[in-house]
């Protein structure tokens, strides 16, 4: 996960603005799998490094049961990210039917 700091976000966002996260051409696409779907957003005053590290380490295990564990790792963080760092993030979930 890339973050930025206080000062870079502060220069790139001005408040009473709406901005769509990712801009594009970087939008998300579901891929070809139809299925339930959970998008994850985390919004936070400050970094939360144990995230940041789940998601590095997810992405850098190799496939099979390293891969589900640090899955299961980082699910869990993302669905307790509200509750654990409450003083300075929010999070939501979003669940829908990928058709």
């Amino acid at each position: 996960m890339n973050s930025l700091t206080d000062e870079q976000l502060m220069e790139r966002l001005q408040q009473g603005q709406t901005y769509h996260l990712p801009s594009k051409p970087n939008w998300f696409y579901l891929g070809e799998n139809k299925g339930q779907e959970r998008l994850y957003i985390v919004a936070s005053t400050q970094p939360i490094p144990h995230l940041g590290d789940l998601y590095t380490q997810h992405h850098q295990a190799d496939d099979g049961p390293s891969k589900q564990e640090t899955l299961s790792s980082l699910l869990k963080e993302l669905e307790t990210v509200e509750e654990a760092h409450s003083e300075k993030a929010v999070g939501w979930v979003f669940t829908f039917e990928h058709r």
